[in-house]
């Protein structure tokens, strides 16, 4: 896991700010790690994935992005990809708990990256793929401890079935 200490504070604020964007360009991040194909990019507690493909890059971007009018939805779909989101609303001790319970399981990985931002230990956007043949999949998790929530994302993309939607 590529562990990062964030100078910069939060950009979203909470998770129903989030938006989520499909084949954006890619934005300056503040932390990455390139694993299985794909580029992890922290963005101000949100995130972006670019996948360099025989076509054209593939973007992912989980943020706030008021220029984008789609909510970040529960499920979505799109030619070869697929993105599950839940969003969980804890106490205090619970956030800390599920926080406590996927930033070690990710500390043995290396296809990981985990940023921390200033201000509360519990202010974090970790992000884990992998790839299988031609299907990467992804997932995330966004900590927004000012308003107890867990937001975590599953996403894959099959570059076959990209490159040949039939």
């Amino acid at each position: 896991m590529t562990l990062h200490a964030i100078a910069s504070p939060f950009v979203d604020t909470c998770a129903a700010d989030l938006r989520l964007g499909l084949g954006l360009a890619p934005v300056e991040h503040l932390a990455t790690c390139f694993v299985a194909g794909a580029d992890l990019r922290v963005l101000g507690a949100s995130h972006q994935v670019v996948i360099e493909t025989e076509d054209e890059p593939f973007t992912e971007t989980i943020a706030y992005l008021p220029h984008v009018p789609m909510p970040l939805p529960e499920r979505h779909t799109a030619p070869g990809y697929s993105l599950r989101t839940s969003v969980t609303h804890l106490a205090p001790d619970a956030l800390r708990d599920a926080v406590n319970a996927f930033v070690p399981a990710l500390g043995e990985r290396d296809d990981a990256v985990v940023a921390r931002f200033p201000g509360h230990d519990l202010a974090l956007t970790a992000l884990v793929a992998e790839r299988r043949d031609d299907v990467l999949t992804w997932r995330t998790w966004h900590v927004y401890p000012q308003h107890g929530e867990l937001v975590e994302t599953a996403s894959s993309l099959d570059l076959q079935r990209r490159r040949d939607p039939a």
